[in-house]
């Protein structure tokens, strides 16, 4: 794992892309124009800060990752796969998560999150056609618990078993929230009205979400551009994506997800040239509504071309 993320077919609300009466299922990889982003937030002197990254997995390194399910069949690699590598630092929590999905179609394959700070816990979901297998472990003891990461895998606190999707939560793809940062940039979302619906797992729990484009407006930005050696500052167009997770079978109030710590209703500006997201706003625990904004940006390689 790198250091510092069906068999059913059912298409009423399974993935989609929609504008007018045009519909576009496909995710393009050769739209994310990124490679790495940093974001920080200051509220109230809680200072909270995350990274992201998307990279290609070669079929040796998959080969490496990918753990065999105990039960259900694994979700297959399908083309191209994509890991990102999502980090998160504040309010007394340290976590890093690595997702390796379909580059085609967002679906998940695997998650490998570390939790550190105020608990420390390694845990694997392997994603497959009847729910999320997943595998813990946490550290017994003192001795344990001064173990470096590496050596996590031999804490002696384990558990593994099958988190079985709901009957009516059973879809040819599933994500997981984190992938949102892969799937918005790939997909043909650009004029206002463009949705893109995908169903994803998240505590146990199927929901659907949303991304809405409604529209384009200029932001504040400030960012480092470290593949161009530039300091990016002034006022950008950005569009301008709601996202939200809603009921599977669409009845309800809207569903709870996380997306780096933020909850509630989302919203992520993203940049038209390199789909990277330029910001993001949400509700974090204890503080409220934070704004998390662009600090650095790395390029992909084909962005250079």
């Amino acid at each position: 794992m790198r250091g510092y993320p069906l068999l059913f077919i059912y298409f009423t609300v399974s993935t989609a892309v929609t504008a007018g009466n045009t519909a576009d299922y496909s995710l393009d990889p050769a739209r994310i124009g990124w490679s790495s982003v940093l974001f920080k937030a200051t509220k109230f002197l809680v200072s909270i800060s995350s990274t992201v990254s998307v990279s290609d997995v070669t079929e040796t390194e998959l080969e490496k990752l990918l753990i065999d399910p105990g039960q259900g069949i694994g979700i297959e690699p399908n083309g191209q796969v994509q890991e990102l590598f999502l980090e998160a630092h504040g309010l007394g929590r340290n976590s890093h998560m690595s997702l390796l999905l379909n580059s085609n179609s967002g679906a998940a394959l695997q998650r490998t999150s570390h939790n550190s700070g105020n608990g420390l816990r390694l845990r694997i979901y392997r994603f497959t056609d009847i729910g999320a297998y997943q595998k813990t472990w946490r550290p017994a003891n003192n001795r344990e618990e001064k173990l470096p990461e590496d050596r996590w895998p031999e804490w002696s606190q384990r558990s593994e078993d099958i988190r079985p999707y709901p009957e009516d939560g059973r879809f040819p793809i599933i994500t997981e929230p984190g992938g949102l940062f892969y799937i918005i940039g790939a997909a043909n979302l650009d004029a206002p009205g463009d949705r893109y619906e995908i169903p994803a797992y998240f505590r146990g729990q199927v929901v659907i979400l949303v991304a809405d484009v409604a529209g384009r407006e200029f932001i504040d930005v400030d960012y480092e551009d470290q593949t161009l050696s530039t300091t990016v500052k002034g006022k950008k167009q950005a569009i301008v994506v709601n996202i939200r997770g809603r009921d599977i079978d669409g009845e309800g109030e809207d569903n709870f997800f996380e997306l780096l710590g933020l909850h509630g209703d989302i919203v992520m500006h993203v940049d038209p040239d390199t789909r990277a997201p330029l910001q993001l706003i949400g509700k974090v625990r204890i503080v409220g509504q934070v704004i998390m904004r662009l600090q650095t940006l790395v390029r992909s390689r084909h962005d250079l071309k």
